[in-house]
């Protein structure tokens, strides 16, 4: 893959990622003044500086992340047509990465993969949990080639495949204060107790944002990046938690958790979003991958 990437721009990908020309030589296996004498001539091609030099090393200039995320897309492009190449002559075989919140793991990937596992066995699939804000940063630098966010992306730098509803409900334990109630407004929360995820997480973001339109001041007691934590909290501690259905479908199920439908509008017109990357080329795997998450999701209306 060498042959179809400049010496200059892979020498300033590696700059980049450890921040020390000597370093970066080290992990190519050439000398600091070769990576030093690219630098200077990628710079001097664009008429701008791409690093700051300082103590603490190489730091990006404006210019440079604009040109680190060209070369990273570059990168990319070139193995999606390794991957074109390789799918011509021996089919389809490549490696995807999809980044998620932790909903669609309940449903929507399980189905995925078991309908591409009898047909595309030399496809490696790779899952990686994390928030939306981490997912959707994910995708448009290009370490993941698709991605589930809670709620619309908040950037500009990624491209929405499909949405779908997914609202949050309030879930707590049998015998809550709230949990006979057909409904509740996050008002009706008053001083009872909540966990929420941090702030990283969609579901966090819209409840603020539900919360500076309300008015609604909540007493938080617990916060964790892992909403298997927060589910066990409700369970155990009787705190009030913000999830989807499908998050809490086991929960549901056993009877140790219950759903108080949300009447706020915010909280109720959340959906889910399958994201890719604003290149207009996707590798013969990633296209199948994302058309395997399209039919599991419209699967699911």
């Amino acid at each position: 893959m060498h042959a179809m990437e400049s010496a200059a721009l892979r020498y300033f990908r590696e700059v980049a990622a450890t921040g020390s020309v000597t370093r970066a030589g080290a992990n190519l296996f050439v000398a600091p003044s070769a990576v030093s004498r690219q630098i200077r001539l990628l710079e001097d091609d664009l008429g701008v500086p791409l690093f700051t030099r300082g103590a603490r090393g190489m730091t990006l200039t404006a210019a440079g992340h604009h040109v680190l995320e060209f070369a990273t897309h570059t990168r990319q492009r070139a193995a999606d047509l390794r991957a074109e190449l390789d799918a011509d002559r021996h089919g389809v075989r490549g490696h995807v990465v999809i980044a998620t919140v932790e909903g669609p793991l309940s449903r929507y990937i399980p189905d995925a993969l078991a309908a591409l596992a009898p047909t595309h066995p030399d496809v490696r699939i790779d899952v990686r949990v994390a928030g939306s804000h981490d997912v959707g940063a994910a995708v448009a630098e290009g370490s993941a080639h698709l991605g589930f966010v809670f709620g619309p992306p908040t950037r500009s730098d990624i491209v929405t495949l499909r949405d779908q509803p997914l609202p949050l409900s309030l879930m707590v334990r049998p015998g809550h204060p709230l949990a006979g109630r057909p409904a509740c407004s996050l008002r009706d929360l008053g001083d009872h107790p909540v966990a929420l995820p941090g702030q990283h997480f969609g579901i966090r973001q819209e409840v603020d944002r539900a919360c500076a339109e309300t008015g609604t001041h909540l007493r938080i007691n617990y916060e964790a990046n892992s909403l298997a934590l927060l589910r066990d909290i409700a369970v155990r501690t009787g705190t009030a938690i913000f999830m989807t259905a499908e998050d809490t479908a086991p929960e549901l199920a056993r009877g140790t958790l219950v759903r108080v439908p949300l009447t706020d509008r915010r909280l109720t017109a959340t959906r889910l979003t399958l994201v890719k990357g604003l290149t207009p080329y996707s590798s013969p795997a990633t296209r199948i991958v994302g058309d395997a998450l399209l039919a599991a999701m419209n699967g699911s209306r």
